[in-house]
């Protein structure tokens, strides 16, 4: 899957152990997964994983996809690449 975020293109990436690190480095855990309650952080942290920067990074790319013209619906998506993930399915049965 492609994702468009700020006007930059970005390609899915495999969900792995290495993305549970990322996710944890931008203060997201697997527990936010089954109960979201920060759901902004949730998807910044993804953006961050998916765009490969750190935390601050994405916060400034998702606040100026926002500001020229993008929606939160938009960045929503990301979430896909890891739901569908084997790896994440497996990792939520563990918890």
């Amino acid at each position: 899957m492609k994702y468009t975020i700020n006007g930059n293109n970005y390609e899915s990436k495999k969900f792995d152990f290495s993305a549970l690190v990322k996710l944890e480095e931008c203060g997201v855990t697997m527990n936010d997964f089954k109960k979201v309650t920060k759901p902004l952080t949730l998807i910044v942290a993804v953006c961050a994983w998916i765009m490969d920067c750190d935390k601050e990074t994405a916060i400034e790319e998702v606040n100026a996809h926002i500001e020229n013209g993008g929606t939160l619906e938009d960045l929503t998506k990301v979430l896909e690449t890891i739901k569908d993930s084997d790896f994440f399915l497996k990792a939520m049965k563990q918890k």
